[in-house]
C-alpha cells in the first residue's frame, strides 16, 4: 500500500498530523499498517532488524532483557514515534530492545532502505530525528544514573510518583491497574521485593492496599514526591 493510500482512510486531526510528518515521504514506497492489542510485542530483542515501525495511536513500553536478570521496562512512548531508527541509523543487524504495546496500537512498518532513503531526502526530517534519538538517549542515560544504584523501595517509589502523573485526573486518587508480576517487570525487580517494598510504604502511610490493590492519593503523591526530591531522585 502507499501511503496517499493509507493516508485517504485516515480520520481527522490525525491524518493532517500525519501528512504534515509524511510531507518529503518516497511517494512510491509501500507501507504496511499493523495493529496490536495491549500485552503484545512488536519488537523482540536480538531480533533480524528490518524495519521501522512508526506508532501512530496507543502507548508502547520499551523493556531490556539479560540471561539472569528480570526484564526491565526503561521508558514509555506515546505517538507519534519511531522504533528500529536507532539499528537502522547505526547500522545494527539486530533491535537492541523489545517493544510491547501497553494499550491498542497502530502502526505504520516501512522498511530500513525505505527509512533511509526518506531521511536522504528530507534534511529537516533528519535532522529532527537524530535530535529525537538523542534527547530520548540522555533522558534514558540520566535515568539509569539515578537508578543505579537504587534499592527495590526507591525504584517503587519511582514508578509510583510516575504512575501518579500520568494517571491521576485534576487531583482525584489513582488505583495501580497492574499486576505484581506486571510492576515487578516495570522496575526490574522480583516479585517478592515488589510485594516487600508496598508493604513498607503502606507502613509508612505513603500508599494504601486494599483487597490488594495499590492506591494512591494526592496527599501521598505529594509524600513520595518529597522523599524523592530529597534522595535526588528526581
Amino acid at each position: 500500500m502507499r501511503l496517499a493510500d493509507y493516508l485517504s482512510r485516515e480520520s481527522e486531526p490525525l491524518r493532517s498530523e500525519l501528512e504534515r510528518f509524511f510531507a518529503n515521504f518516497p511517494a512510491d514506497a509501500p507501507v504496511s499498517p499493523l495493529t496490536l492489542p495491549a500485552g503484545k510485542f512488536l519488537i523482540r530483542q536480538d531480533d533480524p532488524c528490518g524495519a521501522v515501525y512508526i506508532l501512530l495511536e496507543g502507548q508502547t513500553t520499551t523493556l531490556a532483557s539479560q540471561p539472569g536478570y528480570n526484564t526491565y521496562a526503561f521508558w514509555d512512548f506515546e505517538a507519534i514515534e519511531l522504533f528500529g531508527e536507532y539499528e537502522v541509523l547505526s547500522e545494527m543487524t539486530s533491535y537492541l530492545a523489545e517493544v510491547k504495546a501497553k494499550t491498542r496500537c497502530r502502526f505504520l512498518m516501512i522498511s530500513a532502505q525505505t527509512y533511509m532513503d526518506w531521511m536522504m531526502r528530507d534534511g529537516r526530517m533528519f535532522l529532527s530525528r537524530v535530535r529525537s534519538v538523542l534527547q530520548t538517549l540522555v533522558r534514558q542515560t540520566a535515568q539509569e544514573r539515578r537508578s543505579l544504584f537504587l534499592d527495590g523501595t526507591a525504584r517503587m517509589m519511582q514508578f509510583l510518583a510516575r504512575y501518579y502523573e500520568k494517571n491521576a485526573k485534576k487531583g482525584a486518587a489513582v488505583t495501580v491497574a497492574m499486576t505484581r508480576p506486571a510492576i515487578s517487570e516495570e522496575i526490574g525487580f522480583c516479585t517478592r521485593t515488589v510485594n516487600r517494598s508496598l508493604h513498607r510504604l503502606a507502613e509508612e502511610g505513603v500508599v494504601t492496599i486494599q483487597h490488594g490493590k495499590v492506591r494512591l492519593t494526592a496527599k501521598q503523591y505529594e509524600m513520595l514526591s518529597t522523599e524523592l526530591e530529597h534522595r535526588t531522585l528526581r
